[in-house]
């Protein structure tokens, strides 16, 4: 995944697809299990680029705040 993270800003290409949204998650459950991704420069960068999306991070904070979706922030 660090040459994938190496060819362009997202997986599929320059712009997020559902390539990103499916692997995201996946290495987002890894990092936090696992940590630090020092030996994986490129691949910290994209976690980090992913991550600062508007939709990944509402989506994060859905998730941590256990809100099924549609549901309206109050």
């Amino acid at each position: 995944w660090e040459t994938y993270a190496a060819e362009d800003a997202f997986i599929a290409g320059s712009v997020p697809s559902i390539a990103d949204f499916a692997f995201w998650p996946v290495l987002r459950a890894i990092v936090a299990a696992k940590g630090g991704g020092e030996e994986f420069p490129r691949l910290k960068a994209y976690f980090r680029r992913v991550g600062e999306l508007k939709g990944v991070k509402e989506g994060v904070v859905a998730v941590e705040e256990g809100r099924e979706e549609g549901e309206k922030k109050e």
